[in-house]
């Protein structure tokens, strides 16, 4: 019986751990993001902090989503990294998405530089992103303004923009966004208001789509979805793979995203994988 039990804890430890790699230095995630080759029907997912992350697709192209990568001109202690994670002067970047025009979403200094270093890089995002992008210097052809239930092409990927709900009095544009990548679907949502059921009926679209993979706020601040939303929609959407975000970035907003844990369903094959800074991990 003890032996059945060490067993069974191993696993439970191999399988709640597959995927995610240690914390690298920023030059190191460079090279990993820049040189690893996708393997065709595969998926790498680069995690730095907040809500940034890079999808490396097997054509090897690379999708930023609300790259926020610049430290410049911000007080280094509201951080919990004081250095940037990611030096943005070096990032390769294919297609930049935007899920609202918040500080840390569309980040004016990071998209600057990050137009800079890639001349022929894609910036999308809603109509209040546009401007930002317009005086960071991105050409407007090469800014693509999306909006709810919109659905773009682009060679070897498709994105739909799905509901999100507004968390700030202004009602500035949130977006959730779907990415399908080959035979791979991958959901970001970006900041959603917490109440998940006053708005759930806003979000079947994205509940038919069944993403693969969930990238899910979980942090109660400044009115974002709270561990017992953040559970209860990675249910409905049934993913297979569950990745909380927002939660390590600001000291004075952020979450133990292990406290997502009682919120998930028992009985699911889903898997819930906190990623930790500057990490990536390869699904397919």
């Amino acid at each position: 019986m003890y032996k059945k039990f060490i067993i069974f804890i191993f696993v439970l430890f191999f399988v709640n751990n597959s995927f995610a790699q240690q914390s690298l230095s920023s030059d190191e995630f460079i090279e990993r993001l820049s040189k690893s080759k996708v393997e065709k029907g595969q998926l790498m997912v680069f995690y730095v902090e907040q809500n940034t992350f890079a999808l490396k697709t097997d054509q090897q192209k690379i999708i930023w989503i609300d790259p926020f990568l610049s430290r410049k001109g911000i007080n280094p202690s509201i951080f919990f990294h004081k250095e940037e994670r990611v030096d943005p002067e070096k990032v390769p970047a294919d297609y930049v998405f935007c899920t609202h025009a918040h500080l840390d979403h569309t980040h004016s200094g990071t998209v600057e530089i990050m137009n800079r270093v890639n001349p022929n890089a894609i910036f999308i995002g809603p109509e209040e992103s546009f401007p930002i992008f317009i005086k960071a210097k991105i050409p407007e052809e090469r800014i693509k303004v999306i909006r709810l239930d919109d659905e773009l092409s682009f060679p070897n990927f498709k994105v739909k923009a799905v509901y999100a709900e507004s968390t700030d009095r202004e009602g500035t544009t949130h977006l959730g966004y779907v990415f399908k990548i080959g035979e791979i679907k991958v959901y970001d949502s970006g900041d959603t208001k917490v109440g998940l059921d006053k708005y759930i009926d806003k979000m079947q679209s994205l509940i038919q789509e069944m993403p693969d993979i969930a990238l899910i706020c979980i942090n109660k601040g400044y009115d974002n979805l709270g561990p017992e939303d953040a559970g209860k929609l990675a249910s409905l959407i049934k993913c297979r793979l569950f990745i909380p975000t927002h939660f390590n970035c600001f000291v004075n907003n952020s979450i133990d995203p292990k406290s997502v844990h009682p919120f998930l369903p028992k009985e699911s094959k889903m898997k819930y994988e906190i990623m930790e800074c500057n990490s990536y991990l390869t699904f397919k």
